[in-house]
């Protein structure tokens, strides 16, 4: 079991809206499918809050680091800044 699928679990406070699925996820190689609650979607049912996109970076890229540690242990983003040229799409 890759270590981003033990933190990414029914207990992580996102996890109620984000249905995740790790699978082929090895070492610092991170694969994700995941799928979003429409909350995520903005008024206009086209796009999606940048948000979102911020946080899957966010979970992959921290996903990755998990993998290539010697000892499995929680990790933070200290600072994270994403400039956006167009809001994501839905779907």
């Amino acid at each position: 079991m890759h270590p981003i699928e033990m933190f990414f679990s029914e207990h992580h406070p996102l996890s109620q809206f984000v249905k995740a699925d790790f699978s082929g996820s090895e070492a610092g190689h991170t694969k994700a499918f995941l799928v979003a609650a429409g909350a995520f979607a903005e008024a206009d049912g086209v796009t999606v809050h940048t948000g979102f996109s911020t946080y899957m970076l966010d979970t992959l890229m921290g996903g990755a680091v998990m993998g290539i540690l010697q000892k499995v242990q929680p990790i933070a983003t200290v600072g994270l800044a994403i400039s956006h040229m167009r809001r994501p799409h839905v779907g």
